[in-house]
């Protein structure tokens, strides 16, 4: 009977280690870092973003990180910039400090950040090279072609830029050159525009077709290659910079 005993006591001795050593694993799982997976499209409320606008939110929080300690503190990478917070954990919902986001953990190695009305698929240690789709720059060499220079002389917006250097750095500048405009109002006369920046610049034709020059702010001319063109639409890329644009008229 002593014997049963002593063996019931060292069954429940194991069981109770078991469990509390089960817990405590799992209660270190959501610690360490977390990256920017991809945008979860499942809790967007009405119309859905285009493939358009998808990619610029991936370009958007590609650099985006986090990293859990166990002392509840956290720091916060984004846009080139750290942010030291702490957070709250109860069960697997983590709030951040001064009401920096939820992440809302699934109890493995993925889990879901909530900021403002952006959900953002996070995933446990380093995402490298988040792929960005992009709907019309769908390769980065083209050959150019014949400038039809009286279709060219309208107002266009941009709507996918490509740069060919795919660092953190240029998915930021690939944002802002979302605003870029070119209006080309006459056979001399381009007017640039991105953001609340504007110029008025000379272009011209040269002797190759597939491309022009445009004026920089310095007064010389830098090349732009036309690789595409209908009534509506322009593929164009600044050549010093490696932009590519597709571009689309502007109806006002």
């Amino acid at each position: 009977m002593e014997h049963a005993q002593q063996i019931c006591r060292i069954s429940f001795c194991s069981l109770f280690l078991i469990l509390f050593f089960s817990i405590e694993l799992t209660a270190q799982e959501y610690l360490g870092e977390w990256s920017f997976k991809e945008v979860d499209t499942t809790a967007i409320q009405g119309v859905k973003p285009t493939a358009v606008e998808l990619n610029r939110l991936a370009r958007m929080f590609q650099d985006l990180s986090f990293k859990l300690n166990e002392d509840n503190s956290s720091v916060l990478n984004f846009a080139g910039k750290s942010y030291n917070l702490t957070y709250e954990i109860e069960e697997n919902v983590i709030r951040f400090s001064d009401k920096n986001g939820v992440f809302y953990w699934n109890g493995d190695e993925t889990g879901v950040l909530v900021s403002g009305n952006a959900h953002l698929i996070m995933h446990k240690g380093k995402v490298a090279n988040t792929k960005v789709n992009y709907s019309y720059i769908k390769k980065l060499e083209y050959a150019t072609i014949e400038v039809d220079t009286v279709k060219l002389l309208k107002k266009w917006k941009t709507e996918e830029v490509r740069m060919r250097d795919q660092s953190p750095e240029s998915s930021r500048e690939e944002l802002l050159l979302l605003d870029f405009s070119l209006h080309f109002v006459s056979p001399e006369i381009v007017s640039t525009k991105v953001l609340f920046m504007d110029a008025k610049l000379k272009w011209k034709t040269t002797e190759d077709k597939g491309i022009i020059l445009i004026e920089s702010k310095n007064q010389s001319f830098k090349k732009w290659a036309v690789y595409q063109q209908t009534d509506s639409n322009l593929l164009i890329e600044d050549l010093e910079k490696g932009h590519i644009f597709y571009m689309k008229e502007v109806i006002e």
